[in-house]
């Protein structure tokens, strides 16, 4: 099998090196600060049980390079999905399965506005995996695990979904086909929503929060919000549901920060749009109150726009 990833970020590179270790033929769309150093090196992950090394058949900014593939596995960043878009159909055939791992609600029903339904796979991940440098990655945890939905956008399954769940390695990646699609990727939503906007508005990381009274109350605020938009939008998020969230927050590094307040360091958009952001334009629509959300966006846009000017000057 031959599958190309879009993105060597984190989640990315973990894919790669999962699929490249299981026996797959991989080919890496990418930026060109990554080509050579994956061209020359492959992939490296670091994990708490050694580095895991592994090849890379092509890496290129060009998808025109890797030609047709059977799956396309789409791990890049929100904002960077309209381009994403854009530059795919080189690595399309009639049959090619096109994976998404984008954080947020958004990106299946995105990709399907440009390509067939019956070939868009949404997925998640639950894993803490961290780009040390182009090439080399760190997988933090427990062994990541990786969800897809056993059937397509347009509710036909697929013999090619079980096969590319059985081609990751499982030292590296645990995946499995799952029915329960759309109930896990709103219980993401509500577990990213939460942790990186409590976290960015109060400037600290998950330990400091979770400690302090106050913002540890945002918590509760926050994934209640979330289960408010997530009922209105039919989709059930149980008590158990949140009390899972709670308790991966509570367990997280009290140093964890999230990829939003990084952004922030760095004058970044990152994903605030696409995820507390969406939630909000979710929530307006539905007619249900997310004040704490709204706050989040206000604060957080201020403070993204102070960071770029500063940055600037």
């Amino acid at each position: 099998m031959t599958y190309a990833v879009v993105g060597t970020g984190g989640v990315g590179a973990l894919c790669a090196a999962a699929l490249s270790r299981g026996g797959a033929d991989v080919a890496c769309l990418t930026t060109p600060r990554h080509v050579e150093p994956l061209t020359a090196n492959g992939l490296v992950i670091e994990t708490g049980q050694g580095d895991y090394e592994a090849p890379v058949k092509i890496a290129t900014a060009n998808a025109h390079d890797i030609g047709p593939v059977n799956a396309v596995i789409v791990a890049v960043k929100l904002y960077q999905l309209d381009d994403v878009i854009a530059s795919l159909s080189p690595l399309l055939t009639p049959e090619t399965l096109i994976v998404s791992l984008l954080n947020g609600i958004e990106a299946p029903s995105r990709l399907a506005e440009a390509y067939p339904s019956a070939h868009v796979v949404p997925g998640i991940t639950t894993m803490v995996s961290t780009l040390i440098e182009p090439g080399r990655a760190r997988s933090l945890g427990p062994v990541p695990g990786l969800q897809l939905a056993d059937h397509a956008l347009d509710g036909t399954g697929s013999e090619q979904i079980a096969r590319l769940v059985d081609s990751f390695d499982s030292s590296l990646i645990r995946a499995f086909a799952t029915s329960d699609i759309d109930h896990l990727l709103w219980r993401k939503f509500a577990l990213i929503t939460t942790f990186g906007g409590v976290c960015a508005l109060a400037d600290a990381p998950i330990g400091a929060v979770r400690e302090n009274p106050g913002t540890r109350a945002l918590i509760d605020r926050s994934l209640a919000e979330a289960r408010s938009v997530a009922t209105a939008a039919g989709v059930n998020l149980s008590e158990d549901d949140i009390e899972g969230i709670v308790s991966a927050l509570m367990a997280m590094d009290p140093d964890s920060t999230t990829s939003l307040q990084r952004d922030i360091a760095q004058g970044k958009r990152g994903e605030l749009d696409g995820l507390n952001g969406r939630l909000v334009e979710r929530a307006h629509a539905l007619g249900i109150d997310v004040a704490f959300h709204e706050t989040v966006c206000a604060v957080l846009d201020l403070r993204l726009a102070r960071s770029a000017s500063a940055l600037v000057d």
